[in-house]
C-alpha cells in the first residue's frame, strides 16, 4: 500500500515499546481496570468477599493472575472503554474500504492525536491517548491544548480565561506525585455559582493502575463548578475555584483559586464511588472520603474532533472580543449621555433638580452647553 494508506493503519498498532519509555504503564493500567472488574463481578455474583491484599503489589499481582470472562469484558467496555468495541470494525473497515467513509450508523474509532508539546502526554504515540480514545467517541481526533502549567504557571486567572468562552468540550488532567487523573466535560464553561453541565461527563483516574472511569450516576446534576473569589468577593461563602460533583461548598474534585488544599474525594452522588487519588504503597480501598493533592502539573485540552475544536476557538475568541468591548466601553464616559441621565431622572440628584428651578433667573448662566463642550 501506500503510505498514506500505512498512516492509516498505524494508529491501530501499539507504539513499540523498551526498557526505558514510559509508554508501557497506560496499557498495563487499562488492562488491569478489566482484571478488576472481572475480580469484582465474581464476588457479586458468588456474594462473597475476598479480603484486600496488605500491599500494592500484592493487589497488581492478584490482578495479574484473574482470568477474564466474556461478561467481564462487556461490562468493562460499558463502564470504562465504551468506544472499544469500536476498534476492530474501524480496523477493517480501513483495510477494506480505504476510500469510503464509514457509514452513519456505526460509530467509528478515532485515535487521539496531539500535535503540541505535552508534559503529560510523552509524544503523539502515548498510551494514554489509546485510554483516552477507549473512554468516549468525544476524546477521538485532534487535541488542542487551552492550558498547561509546564509554560503558563499555576494561574487561575490563566487557567479561567482559557476555558471561558470556549464552546466545546474539555479534558482536565492532573498529575500529583505517582497519581495522574481529572475529568472530562462536554458542555461550555462559564462562571457561575451553580452547578451546571449535562450527563456527558466523568471522572477519572488513568495512574496508578488499574484505571477508573466514574460516570454520573443520575441521583443528583453537580457536574461542573467554576465560581471565582472575584466574582462575589467571597459574599456567598462557597468554595472558589474549580470543581467536579460534591457540593458548592466541598467539590469532590476541587482546585482552588489559591491551588492550595486541592480535593481529590472518592465518594459524592453525581458520579460513581472510588478514588481518585491513591497515597503512595496503599491499594484502591484504602483512604477516607476526601486527600488533599499537591498540583505537579495540570494540562487542559480542547477535544471533540477537529471540527468542534476550531469551532469551539471561534467561540471563545467572540466571546474575548465582547467582553474586551464590554470593559472599554465601561471605561469610556459619554458625557452626553450621562447629562441626559442626570435630566430624565435615571441618576437622582437634588443638585441638579435645584439649578433646574433657577435656570433662566437673572445671573444664572445656562451650563449645559458649557459641560458639553467641556
Amino acid at each position: 500500500g501506500n503510505d498514506e494508506d500505512d498512516e492509516d493503519v498505524s494508529r491501530f498498532i501499539p507504539p513499540s515499546q523498551d526498557e526505558n519509555d514510559d509508554l508501557a504503564p497506560g496499557l498495563q493500567a487499562l488492562a488491569y481496570s478489566l482484571a478488576e472488574i472481572a475480580v469484582r463481578r465474581k464476588q457479586r455474583t458468588a456474594r462473597t468477599y475476598v479480603p484486600t491484599p496488605s500491599s500494592s503489589s500484592d493487589y497488581k499481582d492478584d490482578l495479574a493472575r484473574t482470568l477474564v470472562h466474556e461478561d467481564d469484558v462487556y461490562e468493562w467496555a460499558e463502564q470504562v472503554g465504551p468506544m472499544f468495541g469500536s476498534i476492530l470494525p474501524t480496523f477493517l473497515h480501513v483495510i477494506f474500504f480505504p476510500n469510503k467513509p464509514t457509514p452513519p450508523s456505526r460509530t467509528s474509532f478515532e485515535y487521539p492525536r496531539i500535535s503540541q508539546e505535552s508534559a503529560i502526554f510523552k509524544g503523539g504515540n502515548s498510551t494514554f491517548l489509546f485510554s483516552f480514545g477507549c473512554m468516549s467517541a468525544a476524546l477521538g481526533g485532534e487535541f488542542y491544548r487551552l492550558y498547561t502549567s509546564a509554560s503558563d504557571g499555576l494561574s487561575f486567572n490563566r487557567l479561567q480565561n482559557a476555558l471561558l468562552g470556549y464552546g466545546g468540550p474539555t479534558l482536565l488532567i492532573i498529575q500529583s506525585g505517582n497519581s495522574t487523573f481529572g475529568a472530562f466535560t462536554a458542555s461550555p464553561w462559564k462562571e457561575s455559582k451553580d452547578f451546571y453541565g449535562n450527563h456527558d461527563c466523568f471522572l477519572f483516574r488513568l495512574l496508578p493502575e488499574p484505571v477508573a472511569v466514574y460516570r454520573p450516576t443520575g441521583q443528583t446534576s453537580n457536574f461542573m463548578y467554576c465560581n471565582s473569589f472575584a466574582r462575589s468577593r467571597g459574599y456567598d461563602r462557597q468554595a472558589h475555584g474549580i470543581g467536579f460533583g460534591g457540593t458548592v461548598t466541598q467539590p469532590r474534585l476541587f482546585l482552588a483559586e489559591s491551588f492550595d488544599n486541592c480535593q481529590a474525594g472518592r465518594d459524592d452522588l453525581t458520579f460513581e464511588k472510588g478514588p481518585l487519588l491513591y497515597s503512595s504503597g496503599t491499594i484502591p480501598t484504602s483512604g477516607g472520603n476526601s486527600s488533599s493533592f499537591v498540583i505537579d502539573t495540570l494540562e487542559v485540552w480542547g477535544v471533540g474532533g477537529d471540527e468542534v475544536v476550531q469551532e469551539s476557538l471561534q467561540a471563545r475568541s467572540r466571546s474575548r472580543d465582547i467582553r474586551s468591548a464590554a470593559i472599554q466601553k465601561a471605561r469610556k464616559v459619554d458625557k452626553a449621555a450621562f447629562l441626559d441621565d442626570f435630566k430624565n431622572g435615571v441618576i437622582e440628584s437634588k443638585a441638579f433638580a435645584h439649578r433646574q428651578q433657577i435656570q433662566g433667573r437673572d445671573g444664572v448662566a445656562c451650563v449645559d452647553e458649557e459641560m458639553m463642550e467641556k
